[in-house]
């Protein structure tokens, strides 16, 4: 695994982006990992410094042993906030921020993960930093409280270094370090619920704890259902009879039922939408056996579990019970993780996917524990390849602009960006969030192309691809876009107004003209297109037809504010254009505010009377007052 992580960090066209995370590493350093691992995994040598490691854990006191650990655990926190994350990419982190800074409190599939930062948030004062401490607070507390449940569950010291020891060569530890998603809790509780489970299953009982870990890890996320197959088995061992297996499965099914209403009528998701299809169909060409599907669980299973490979260990020399225990634990993690599909991308969803590391992690554990003599032999090589692999991971996930140049390069090749993916429709969040943060308006437009190859009747996503192309400095690219594209949008007022604007402010003004009056003569004769379209012909010169415009557009509307009738009134007086400012302040001035009746009445008096010299001074009395 180390060397081919090193070797894929030298080649990321591979796209084995699961384990070429190693290249966020000096090249100098991955490779003398790489000679120190090698090194170390010689049976001669791994066995002398397990045997070494083993002993002096053996021998330390325990008083000495908490006080150790408790240093290794003030001193991973240090670490967690030290090297926390600046990639909010990974994972959907911008969008669950946007909506706890919206005021959402509730969740349907993580309501007890929402509710704990929505009220954190608050507590901090509310706002984006608010919500995105919320979270960094959550990560930390939850690196302490893996830490602390390992050492309260397992409580023989070497048991807890090898916990320790194994966990660290897991991506997920990503989790702890300032992590922004609704995974990292279950995370946890996913492992320490597994952890008590197994020590019920030794001794043929149900605790208290072990329900209330199980209840809360699907509290903070409703993927942790896939762990009620190990609860059915837990009452089954305590109690072997059939009305209990009965009882089991009814509440297990009761759960699964309404876990699905829960998504089914509160979430905006649709259930089947879920899941890959079994084979490609018109809105999705990413299939269950499709080479992609099974390069990115691969993948994902490389990132956040990759001693997976060493479970066959586990299963292969456990007694029959065991053995079906770890299954089932396993199990149902990795068919959900097969399962699923990664909308946003697997290497942005690899959290979701991560599903199957707490109980790999806790298998591999419980296997381990068994033969602590074979476990340290093989410490030493793991915490190398966790230095190569964990690190590496964490050090890439803290740059910001370094973060984002790689999810961009997967991105692009990602079939769930692709036009073929549900229209582009993975392209509309991923171009507004890259706009705001990233301001690589390259990127964005590629998107929004993409997008509009999929759905070119998207007409919020074709204005903003025009004014895009502006921002990337390409104002030929928007101009053609738009009068390529204008006609496809006619019946859409907003979108007219929209495009028409972008052409006014470049300069194509016979263009923009051509759009605003194909519009009012085929579709509508809206006022606020009747004044752009007066301020086209005032910029052409045409002010007769700018004036008539801008006077019609007033009196089909209705409820215009007073202000800007007044103003437009005045105008007209003082380019001349008399009777018809005349006309106007006669339909409005029963409307007017009492201050501005008499002076209005005045103006009208005047013009009628063509005193205009008298007419003058009072449109600078009333520019003046107002």
């Amino acid at each position: 695994l180390a060397l081919i992580s090193v070797i894929a960090s030298l080649n990321p066209q591979w796209g084995l982006w699961g384990l070429d995370l190693s290249g966020a590493l000096p090249l100098p350093l991955r490779i003398l990992i790489l000679i120190a691992l090698i090194v170390a995994i010689l049976p001669p040598v791994s066995r002398k410094f397990g045997q070494a490691l083993e002993t002096s854990i053996a021998k330390m006191p325990d008083s000495s042993f908490k006080i150790y650990y408790s240093i290794l655990v003030i001193l991973a926190i240090g670490l967690f906030i030290l090297f926390s994350t600046r990639n909010y990419l990974q994972g959907d982190g911008y969008n669950v921020m946007g909506h706890l800074i919206g005021g959402y409190v509730f969740s349907p599939t993580e309501p007890l993960d929402y509710l704990l930062h929505f009220a954190l948030a608050k507590a901090l004062g509310g706002g984006e930093q608010a919500v995105l401490r919320s979270y960094q607070i959550c990560a930390y507390l939850a690196g302490a409280i893996f830490l602390g449940g390992i050492f309260l569950f397992l409580r023989k010291k070497q048991d807890i270094i090898i916990a320790v020891v194994i966990a660290m060569a897991f991506g997920v530890m990503q989790f702890f370090f300032g992590y922004v998603e609704s995974y990292t809790f279950r995370f946890v509780l996913m492992f320490l619920y597994i952890i008590s489970a197994t020590r019920d299953l030794s001794e043929r009982r149900i605790s208290f704890v072990t329900v209330l870990l199980l209840v809360l890890a699907i509290g903070f996320h409703l993927s942790s259902l896939v762990l009620i197959p190990s609860i059915i088995y837990l009452i089954w061992n305590k109690y072997h009879t059939k009305r209990a297996m009965i009882y089991s499965l009814g509440l297990s099914g009761l759960a699964l039922t309404l876990a699905l209403a829960d998504i089914f009528f509160l979430a905006p998701i649709r259930v089947l939408q879920i899941f890959v299809p079994i084979i490609a169909n018109v809105n999705n060409p990413y299939h269950l056996l499709s080479n992609d599907h099974l390069f990115d669980i691969i993948n994902g299973f490389l990132l956040s579990t990759p001693l997976m490979a060493l479970l066959w260990l586990g299963i292969s020399r456990s007694d029959k019970s065991s053995t079906w225990w770890k299954v089932i634990l396993i199990a149902p993690a990795v068919i959900f993780a097969v399962l699923i599909d990664p909308k946003i991308g697997a290497f942005r969803d690899w959290d979701l996917l991560s599903i199957t590391a707490a109980p790999i992690i806790a298998v591999l554990i419980i296997t381990f524990i068994k033969n602590p003599r074979a476990a340290f032999a093989i410490m030493v090589p793991i915490i190398l390849f966790s230095l190569l692999h964990t690190s590496g991971w964490i050090s890439w996930n803290r740059y910001h602009d370094k973060a984002y140049q790689k999810i961009r390069e997967i991105v692009h090749s990602d079939k769930h960006y692709s036009s073929e993916y549900y229209q582009g429709y993975g392209n509309k969040a991923w171009s507004i969030i890259i706009e705001r943060f990233y301001k690589d308006y390259g990127e964005v437009v590629r998107a929004e192309e993409e997008r509009f190859k999929g759905a070119p009747d998207d007409t919020l996503n074709a204005c903003n691809l025009a004014y895009s192309y502006v921002n990337k400095g390409d104002s030929s690219g928007a101009s053609d876009f738009v009068r390529n594209n204008w006609h496809r949008y006619l019946t859409d007022i907003g979108a007219v107004s929209s495009m028409g604007s972008l052409l006014f402010n470049l300069g194509y003004y016979h263009d923009t003209e051509q759009m605003y009056e194909t519009y009012l003569a085929k579709v509508n004769q809206d006022y606020r297109l009747m004044q752009d379209l007066g301020a086209v012909k005032e910029r052409l010169g045409e002010m007769d037809t700018a004036m008539a415009l801008y006077d019609q557009s007033l009196i089909l509307w209705k409820d215009a504010p007073i202000e800007t009738a007044i103003s437009l009134y005045l105008k007209e007086y003082e380019m001349k254009y008399y009777q018809m400012a005349q006309a106007g302040l006669e339909r409005i001035y029963s409307n007017l505010p009492f201050d501005l009746r008499a002076p209005v009445d005045q103006l009208i008096r005047a013009i009628n009377e063509h005193n205009y010299v008298r007419a003058d001074s009072i449109v600078s009395i009333i520019r003046k007052n107002n």
